[in-house]
């Protein structure tokens, strides 16, 4: 998704924010992202722009966890990279980046 104006961008950003933290009320911030990369990983017909939405909160989502620089910064390109094949309309790749950060973060959440 592209913006014309900075403005858009701000106000695109604010609702994702927005949205995360009315979901933070509900939910701690590691059931959030485990829940939409699980969902996203299991469709195969995600539109681009929904998926660049929901990869906006999981991103926020992670930055709430309490991770180590390298587990941090693995997860984050796994999300970068999904964004990035969603947008390529490569989704079987998207999947397979949000497989693979479900695992490492299922598994190191548990710990």
């Amino acid at each position: 998704m592209s913006f014309s104006t900075d403005s858009q961008l701000q106000n695109q950003m604010s609702a994702a924010g927005s949205r995360f933290r009315d979901l933070c009320e509900t939910y701690p911030p590691e059931t959030v992202l485990l829940r939409i990369v699980k969902g996203m990983a299991d469709r195969n017909d995600l539109a681009p722009d929904k998926a660049e939405h929901y990869l906006e909160i999981a991103g926020l989502a992670l930055d709430a966890l309490p991770l180590g620089s390298d587990d941090y910064e693995l997860a984050a390109n796994r999300i970068s990279n999904a964004n990035r094949y969603y947008r390529r309309r490569i989704p079987a790749a998207a999947r397979f980046e949000l497989r693979a950060l479900h695992g490492k973060l299922q598994r190191q959440l548990e710990c």
